[in-house]
């Protein structure tokens, strides 16, 4: 076979596999109660596993923190990037008078679209981004008590550093819900019309504590194993179904395109603690269209053939 041809069938391999991979949007709490006025940006793998894509978009009700979606997203103490690592690069960009000045280019995060050459924002914000770093439509509305967190005994892309902010709900702070009764709410909007899984992540950074969560009736969703709830066992350093996050199933968008939820007090019988929830943040994972699989295993078949001919 030519090698024009060859090469077109591998790039419709590649293409195909790219439609069958869930496209994910992350979004995270950004505050870390260690380095107040800052935000934290976290960036690696959830528990579901995204090879090669770590953006995760941040959130915080604290005002110093710029919160909402493409708040300006600190990585310490006068400087845009992390300090014992550098920058990661775009769509991580480092722009203003304390960043280091990565390149002219788009900014996916922060109070700019796009930096200029002394590395400052320009124009308006960019928005949110997918894990692979391109723009989506998707944002996040949230509604709770306070944000809280410690960066202590926690490293930068791993585990430790999702689950060491929380946006909390207790008694004193009860978000949308009563003292008897704290509640935060989140709600997805701009979802396109389709099937979605929904990671939501619960530990507190002490891992002592949980949160229980619900979708609202119009998304239907399945929670994988019956858990609705987490329960933190003491464990920061690697994501456990039912210890710090919760995934739902056939997760669907309302006629608005939202997809809405809550999250609450739990009491955790491991550390005894009571009254409080927290919540990290959240995956939304796109599930692929049948069609999008046949066509990968259409693609992978043809290659196959071709492998065979020769």
């Amino acid at each position: 076979m030519k090698r024009s041809t060859l090469l077109k069938l591998l790039l419709f391999v590649g293409a195909a596999a790219g439609t069958a991979k869930g496209q994910v949007i992350n979004f995270h709490n950004a505050t870390q109660g260690t380095i107040p006025g800052y935000n934290q940006l976290y960036y690696g793998q959830g528990a579901y596993v995204d090879t090669g894509n770590n953006v995760w978009n941040g959130f915080s009700a604290a005002t110093y923190a710029g919160g909402g979606p493409g708040s300006t997203l600190f990585y310490g103490n006068n400087n845009h990037y992390p300090a014992s690592g550098g920058n990661p690069g775009n769509p991580y960009a480092a722009y203003g008078s304390h960043g280091t000045v990565t390149g002219m280019g788009p900014v996916l995060f922060g109070t700019g679209g796009t930096i200029d050459g002394s590395g400052n924002p320009t124009s308006v914000p960019a928005g949110n981004a997918t894990s692979r770093g391109f723009l989506s439509p998707v944002t996040l509305s949230m509604n709770y008590g306070f944000d809280n967190g410690a960066t202590a005994g926690s490293t930068l892309g791993t585990p430790s550093w999702l689950l060491t902010s929380a946006a909390v709900v207790n008694g004193g702070s009860p978000g949308v819900g009563t003292a008897d009764n704290p509640l935060g709410s989140f709600t997805l909007h701009h979802v396109a019309a389709g099937t979605y899984n929904l990671f939501l992540y619960g530990e507190n950074y002490d891992a002592n504590r949980g949160a229980a969560f619900s979708l609202a009736a119009a998304n239907g969703g399945i929670p994988v194993g019956g858990l609705t709830s987490t329960f933190n066992t003491g464990n920061r350093n690697s994501l456990v179904l039912g210890d710090n996050y919760v995934e739902f199933v056939g997760v669907t968008p309302d006629a608005n395109g939202d997809i809405s939820g809550l999250w609450g007090a739990v009491s955790n019988p491991i550390s005894g603690f009571s009254g409080e929830g927290d919540f990290n943040g959240l995956q939304l994972v796109v599930v692929p269209e049948p069609g999008a699989i046949a066509l990968l295993g259409l693609g992978l078949t043809g290659l196959f053939l071709v492998r065979r001919r020769k």
